[in-house]
C-alpha cells in the first residue's frame, strides 16, 4: 500500500485519504487531497493549517461533526451538508454524537466561488455524485498527471453542481438579481477603485443593506469579494507570463506596483514577481 492510498481503522475513526503526488488540475483549480472519514464518538482533532493557504470543503453525509474556526461560532454539520472553509481557519473538528460520516477535499480555486463560506448549506446527494467521487478518489493518486487532471475535473464539476444548486435555492430572494448586478460590474471594471458606497449605487441599496445582503449571499463583505475578484484578475494576467508586475498593477487600478506588491503577498504569502515560479502546488500530505 502506497504512502498515498492509506486505510486506518481505531477506535476513534475509519479514514481513508488520497493526495496527489504532483498537480492536479484543471479549470483554474487544484486538488491537493481526499479524507473519506467515518469518525466515532471520541474522534476529536486539533488541527492547524500549517500554512496552507487552500480551500476546504467539508461534505457531511450522515452523523453529526462540529468545526471550530477563528472567524466565528463552532459550525455543526449535519447529513446532506456542505460548508466551505480557508484553512488557516480551522482550528479543531470533532464527532458530535456516535457518528460523523463526512469528506473533506482541500484544494484552491482561482475564481470567485459564489457560495458563502462558514455557512452551512443544506445539499442532499446529486445525481452521480457517489460515482463521481469514487472515480476522482482512485485517480488523484495515480502518478501520470493527465489522471490527476481528471480527479480534478470531476472535483470542479461537483463544485460547480454545488454552486448552481445554491444558486437555485436562493433564485427567489428579492436582492439576488441587484446584487448579482453587482458582482457583474465588479468583474467587468477591475480598474475602477470601488468603494462601497459606488457598490451600493450599482446595487440601489443602503450601504448598511448592501453590506448585510452580500455577506448572506457570499460569506464575504463587499470590499473583500471585490478584493478576491482583483487578486484572482492578477494571478490570471501573470500566469500568462506577457505583463510585468508594473503592468498588471496598472491594469487593475492599483495606485502603485509597490502597493500592488504588498497586497499580493498578504493574500498570497509570495510576491507577485514570483507567482510563475512557485509551482502554484502546494500540497500538504499530512493531516
Amino acid at each position: 500500500m502506497s504512502s498515498r492510498e492509506h486505510h486506518r481503522v481505531d477506535r476513534h475513526r475509519r479514514t481513508r485519504f488520497s493526495l496527489a503526488p504532483g498537480p492536479a488540475q484543471a479549470g483554474g483549480l487544484a486538488l491537493y487531497g481526499i479524507w473519506d472519514v467515518e469518525a466515532y464518538a471520541t474522534y476529536d482533532v486539533r488541527w492547524g493549517a500549517r500554512g496552507k493557504r487552500c480551500q476546504i470543503a467539508v461534505r457531511t453525509l450522515a452523523g453529526t461533526g462540529r468545526i471550530h474556526v477563528d472567524c466565528g461560532s463552532p459550525i455543526e454539520v449535519t447529513a446532506d451538508t456542505l460548508v466551505l472553509l480557508e484553512a488557516l481557519r480551522v482550528r479543531r473538528y470533532c464527532c458530535v454524537g456516535p457518528l460523523w460520516r463526512f469528506r473533506w477535499f482541500e484544494f484552491s480555486l482561482h475564481a470567485p466561488l459564489h457560495m458563502p463560506r462558514y455557512r452551512l448549506l443544506h445539499m442532499p446527494p446529486a445525481r452521480g455524485e457517489e460515482e463521481r467521487f469514487r472515480t476522482m478518489f482512485a485517480a488523484l493518486r495515480h502518478e501520470f498527471w493527465t489522471d490527476r487532471s481528471t480527479a480534478a475535473a470531476g472535483f470542479l464539476w461537483l463544485l460547480y453542481e454545488w454552486q448552481a444548486r445554491f444558486q437555485l435555492g436562493v433564485r427567489r430572494e428579492p436582492r439576488r438579481a441587484r446584487l448579482q448586478q453587482l458582482i457583474d460590474a465588479l468583474h467587468e471594471d477591475l480598474s475602477r477603485p470601488w468603494t462601497v458606497e459606488a457598490m451600493a449605487k450599482v446595487a440601489h441599496m443602503s450601504v448598511r443593506n448592501l453590506r448585510r445582503a452580500f455577506r448572506a449571499a457570499t460569506g464575504r463583505s463587499p470590499k473583500q469579494y471585490g478584493h478576491a475578484v482583483r487578486m484572482s484578475a492578477a494571478q490570471e494576467l501573470l500566469r500568462l507570463g506577457t505583463y510585468t508586475v508594473k503592468e498588471v498593477a496598472a491594469q487593475l487600478g492599483y495606485s502603485s506596483a509597490f502597493y500592488f506588491s504588498r497586497l499580493f503577498r498578504a493574500e498570497f504569502g509570495y510576491p507577485p514577481s514570483q507567482y510563475g515560479t512557485r509551482g502554484r502546488w502546494a500540497a500538504d500530505s499530512t493531516r
